[in-house]
């Protein structure tokens, strides 16, 4: 699985994603049992925005370390990644709220669990 990530995130300085795109946040770091958990822990925080091929599988790549997880850097993030008109599709989170205002169509997957 790690050589299919190398292989998709092939020089970072192409084109930037188009189609749909996932874009989805996660925590990087070690296994800690105790302390805060989630969007709050001091933890790395990378946003990744991933293609998707129909009728499945997925395409190029973006990942990038942002300070936390707020419009502010959330959306240029997309802003730099994904080609404007794109669907960009997301779970939920607040942060993502001023996409369509940047010339995206927002949308949620039909299956986020």
């Amino acid at each position: 699985m790690l050589h299919r990530y190398r292989i998709a995130m092939v020089r970072g300085e192409r084109a930037p994603l188009s189609g749909t795109v996932e874009v989805d946040e996660t925590l990087v770091g070690g296994v800690e049992h105790s302390g805060k958990r989630g969007r709050g822990t001091d933890k790395a925080i990378v946003v990744i925005a991933v293609e998707i091929k129909e009728p499945k599988g997925f395409g190029r790549v973006r990942m990038r370390h942002i300070p936390d997880a707020s419009g502010e850097a959330l959306v240029p993030f997309v802003c730099n990644a994904v080609k404007p008109g794109s669907v960009v599709q997301t779970d939920g989170w607040g942060g993502y709220n001023q996409l369509q205002q940047n010339s995206y169509l927002h949308a949620y997957p039909v299956n986020t669990g």
